[in-house]
């Protein structure tokens, strides 16, 4: 009797057949995949004094919770669970003016949004800077990094927005067949 296996991550796939014989093993034991690793609390300290943010949705699997400024210009996604958020991704969305640039207001919850995440991002700041000058050139060119296990993506949507998804690198795991 004949096996066959599918995987599938990103933008890689790969199938794999086998006997009973034989079969497939992990090489190593792989690590459970996680969120980011930082819990609901820690990713919005020094948010909550300007987004209302509240949990709109929730299943036994995870919660989603949404914040907005008063005057709408900020816009919070969360999705994941309150001792480790975002097994999905986080999105946050900074309206950007008409000369393609952030308030100071703005620029400083986006700052403080990507530090919550990434506390030990000695780099954050320059990559902030350098990404926003790229986009304010071309609103077509999204900027993209990775710290150690997360994955930072920043593009302008086509509402206007600056929209900054941040969510889980994702891992890669070796199999061996026999």
């Amino acid at each position: 009797m004949a096996n066959i296996g599918v995987a599938i991550d990103g933008p890689y796939a790969a199938i794999w057949f086998s006997s009973e014989v034989s079969g497939t093993k992990p090489v190593a034991n792989a690590p459970e995949i996680k969120g980011l690793g930082v819990t609901f609390s820690q990713a919005i300290r020094g948010l909550a004094s300007v987004l209302s943010i509240d949990n709109v949705s929730s299943s036994i699997e995870s919660k989603k919770w949404v914040g907005t400024s008063k005057d709408k210009s900020v816009v919070l996604e969360m999705f994941g669970k309150t001792q480790d958020i975002a097994e999905g991704k986080m999105s946050l969305r900074l309206r950007i003016g008409k000369r393609k640039t952030l308030s100071l207001i703005n620029r400083r919850i986006l700052d403080t949004f990507i530090q919550n995440l990434a506390p030990g991002w000695t780099q954050r700041t320059r990559w902030l800077d350098s990404s926003l000058k790229t986009i304010q050139k071309s609103t077509n060119a999204p900027q993209k990094t990775t710290f150690e296990n997360i994955s930072i993506e920043m593009a302008v949507d086509s509402d206007g927005f600056i929209a900054v998804t941040i969510k889980p690198a994702p891992k890669r795991v070796a199999f061996e067949v026999e």
